[in-house]
């Protein structure tokens, strides 16, 4: 492995730190703050950051076009591929919400966390050129993957399954834990007895569909926009689609005015959530540039483990001693899978 790979390897884990950590930012709110415009604010902290790391670009490209810190054109350019990936990231974090709604947090992160996995692994060796030694271990690599993340976003039910407790029928919905991607939980979780299961599980396909699909359309652009010069139009896109989502839901769905419900801490928590996710989403692009999007994203989706981390750990969210053995079980498994699909694939 070549320190390129390596490095590639650290900023994907970063990806995952990043990307599991910026829906913290809504538990820190004075007052729960609607999801819609949690994101409209997120979106901000996108558009902010992204012409703000416009200015390492200048110096990330005296570094030679073969370094993964490579950042394409050292001036602002646009593309509207750029505003379908911002569009793509929003759409998800929206589908999410209504996923939870409808089956919870725990189902809907397992079926998002796994599909944008395989979305993104199908994405990379299917259409972005990425290759895999062997079929077979792949499908092992994704199972395993996948199989992690079920048991940590349902670490209580596989406790009651590991330690043969016997309440098997407590409610998903007296818990809320936070973790993975497009988790802002502001809304209440409604458990599937009481809702469109079918719906729930779309829902949550979506966001993997949607989610796993986010960095797909830098792989389409000039080479001078293949890095760090793509975020100003990403940061454009993902503020159009919130606002036009946020005008939508405000002015035609609820019909209410989002200024009544208006605090400085929602505001600045969710513009900081935007820059601590879209760090990330920097991160994530390197981590492309040296060991492709078959591998880099499905480990970036990894971001389920931090999240976790930070509901056990800080908002004391999961406290019951079996229940985090199951996390930590499952975060191995979750971590053996992410190992045997980085040996498996290459650019």
């Amino acid at each position: 492995m070549t320190s390129s790979e390596i490095q590639a390897y650290i900023l994907g884990a970063l990806s995952a730190l990043f990307n599991g950590s910026f829906a913290a930012c809504a538990k820190l709110t004075s007052t729960p703050v609607d999801p819609i415009l949690f994101t409209f604010y997120n979106s901000i902290g996108v558009l902010l950051s992204s012409f703000l790391v416009t200015i390492l670009l200048p110096v990330l490209n005296q570094l030679p076009e073969t370094s993964i810190y490579y950042a394409g054109s050292d001036h602002l350019t646009f593309s509207y591929l750029g505003i379908i990936a911002g569009s793509l990231y929003i759409v998800s974090i929206v589908f999410s919400f209504a996923a939870v709604q409808f089956i919870g947090l725990g189902v809907g992160q397992g079926i998002w966390g796994g599909s944008a996995i395989l979305v993104s692994f199908l994405w990379g060796v299917l259409v972005l050129g990425d290759s895999v030694f062997y079929v077979s271990f792949a499908v092992l690599s994704l199972l395993t993957l996948m199989c992690g993340i079920a048991g940590i976003a349902m670490n209580d039910v596989l406790a009651d399954v590991l330690f043969c407790r016997k309440d098997l029928s407590k409610c998903r919905g007296e818990k809320e834990q936070l973790i993975g991607e497009g988790d802002l939980e502001a809304a209440p979780s409604v458990s599937p007895e009481k809702s469109s299961f079918a719906l729930g599980v779309i829902c949550a396909l979506s966001v993997g569909v949607f989610g796993g699909s986010v960095l797909v359309p830098m792989s389409f652009v000039s080479e001078d926009l293949a890095g760090l010069a793509f975020l100003p139009s990403f940061g454009i896109g993902s503020f159009l689609a919130a606002s036009i989502i946020a005008a939508v839901y405000y002015g035609a769905i609820i019909k209410s005015n989002p200024l009544e419900t208006f605090t400085i801490s929602g505001f600045l928590y969710g513009i900081l959530s935007g820059i601590i996710w879209n760090t990330g989403n920097a991160f994530s692009i390197f981590g492309i540039n040296g060991i492709g999007y078959a591998t880099a994203y499905p480990i970036m989706q990894c971001s389920l483990f931090f999240g976790g981390l930070w509901g056990i750990f800080v908002f004391k969210e999961v406290t019951d001693t079996k229940d985090i053995t199951a996390f930590f079980l499952s975060a191995i498994v979750l971590f053996v899978g992410a190992i045997l699909l980085s040996v498996n694939t290459s650019v």
